[in-house]
């Protein structure tokens, strides 16, 4: 029986430990979004079977666009699972309404390839996904010009126009991110001369502190801000006792110095395949 949004999130996470456990991979299924679900959003898609819980879609929108991410247990696989959630999201609506739709898994995932070869989605692009390892780089004093500060209410165009900015995307789209106020509430604004300057978000989840949304003003760039906002996440989440975690776009070799030289290094890949509209 295939169910949407409201499931059992705890049937979920047993579904990705197993399927984690058997492919030795790590599934991007963005549990801060999933969690934050309301009980009348029908997003997800799951498959039950005799009340075991064999699959699940998780669907992400970004606007214009969409992203996937979904699993099937490794008892359940070649049998239609994923390819049943698939057509409960790609209906006639969902591919009206999207420009971009894009399915991602680990890279070093098997299964997903060899079901991606049977599907209307082509390789598009892939993701670093960064972990800061402890160094001397926290040693190095810090800008302390450059202040973080909780986003409020007021703030939402700054942060539509920090998005707009520095992910390449349409102002009114980036602006209908923030129609409530704890999505408002999730950033922190960094704060030059009591002037916003970029802005970032930290999710916490099973102490892994993951830094998403992280901008920077244009006109600021390559003055130390970005290098000086890291460290003061790194030092506030590795107090807290968390690892500390970000990803990056394979075709950003800027960002990618600027990790790099904070004291980031690359784990692992996630691949995002984009769907080929007819």
């Amino acid at each position: 029986m295939i169910v949407t949004n409201p499931f059992n999130w705890e049937d979920v996470k047993e579904l990705q430990r197993i399927c984690e456990a058997r492919d030795s991979i790590v599934l991007k299924l963005n549990w801060d979004t999933l969690l934050s679900r309301k009980p009348d959003e029908k997003a997800d898609w799951a498959e039950y079977r005799d009340g075991r819980l064999i699959g699940f879609l998780g669907f992400y929108d970004f606007g214009s666009s969409v992203e996937l991410c979904g699993m099937v247990h490794p008892e359940y696989r070649r049998q239609g699972v994923f390819t049943g959630l698939l057509q409960k999201v790609l209906t006639p609506e969902c591919l009206a309404k999207y420009k971009q739709i894009l399915l991602n898994a680990p890279e070093n995932s098997e299964s997903a390839k060899a079901f991606l070869n049977s599907v209307p989605f082509t390789y598009d692009f892939s993701e670093y996904q960064m972990k800061y390892e402890p160094s001397g780089d926290l040693s190095l004093p810090v800008r302390e010009d450059v202040i973080l500060r909780r986003a409020e209410a007021k703030d939402v165009s700054v942060l539509a126009r920090f998005d707009s900015d520095g992910f390449d995307m349409p102002l009114e789209e980036s602006l209908s991110f923030y129609e409530n106020y704890e999505t408002v509430a999730e950033n922190e604004l960094l704060m030059l001369d009591d002037n916003p300057v970029g802005k970032l978000r930290v999710s916490r989840s099973n102490r892994e502190a993951w830094i998403y949304g992280f901008a920077v003003s244009p006109s600021y760039r390559g003055h130390g801000i970005g290098s000086a906002a890291l460290r003061q996440i790194v030092r506030r989440e590795t107090a807290a006792g968390c690892e500390v975690w970000l990803e990056v776009a394979l075709d950003n070799p800027n960002a990618m110095r600027l990790y790099e030289s904070t004291g980031f290094r690359t784990v692992r890949a996630q691949d995002y395949y984009r769907y080929n509209f007819a």
